[in-house]
């Protein structure tokens, strides 16, 4: 497993990840062969892999590589990934539970997930509470949660919390200072996009 192609947070559960060589194989026989790489992960999962439990969750939600999508399986497998510390399991189960509508039950998740930092989440719900679809709108919250998140180096949280800055009711000298601040993103996000694309500082 090549860490340096993935994020930093799956990177950093690979790394933590105690069967790593048997779930990479595991991985690897699903392409091949489903039923018997499935199989494999169940036993990695039974005897602890939150990185299992997450793949598994994401592989009856997507339904890909011959095995056939179960909502209801892969919302187990991800919210018991979830359960036991995996950050990408709980993003999935979050991206999942608002997908079927499960919004408050998303929004806590994702809440849960801004508490430990994760930077994707906390642009999500600034997001959220910038559109106002799924939650009262409230731009002071989701410039808050912009803000928060550009202090982890997101670049879509930086971008939105520059927008409300210029939009809000601040000065002509700060309005231009969050406008150049905004174009000062422009050549580290673009570096970004070109070296290592899989970075949580572009996930959404």
């Amino acid at each position: 497993m090549d860490g340096a192609k993935l994020g930093e947070n799956i990177a950093r559960e690979w790394s933590e990840e105690p069967q790593a060589p048997a779930l990479w194989k595991a991985l690897q026989l699903v392409k091949c062969d489903p039923h018997t790489g499935i199989e494999a992960l169940e036993l990695l999962a039974s005897d602890g892999s939150c990185l299992a439990k997450m793949y598994l969750g994401n592989m009856y939600l997507s339904g890909k590589h011959g095995v056939r999508q179960n909502l209801d399986v892969g919302e187990y497998w991800l919210r018991r990934s979830a359960e036991e510390g995996s950050i990408e399991g709980a993003y999935g189960l979050a991206w999942h539970l608002l997908n079927i509508g499960q919004t408050d039950a998303a929004l806590a998740e994702y809440d849960r997930l801004s508490d430990l930092g994760y930077p994707p989440a906390l642009y999500i719900l600034g997001v959220h509470f910038y559109n106002g679809e799924i939650v009262e709108r409230n731009l002071s919250k989701a410039l808050q949660y912009f803000l928060r998140g550009e202090a982890k180096g997101h670049f879509f949280a930086a971008k939105w919390a520059c927008r409300l800055q210029i939009r809000g009711e601040m000065g002509l000298c700060a309005r231009f200072l969050s406008l150049a601040k905004m174009l000062a993103l422009t050549p580290s996000f673009l570096r970004t996009v070109l070296t290592y694309p899989n970075s949580e500082r572009l996930r959404i």
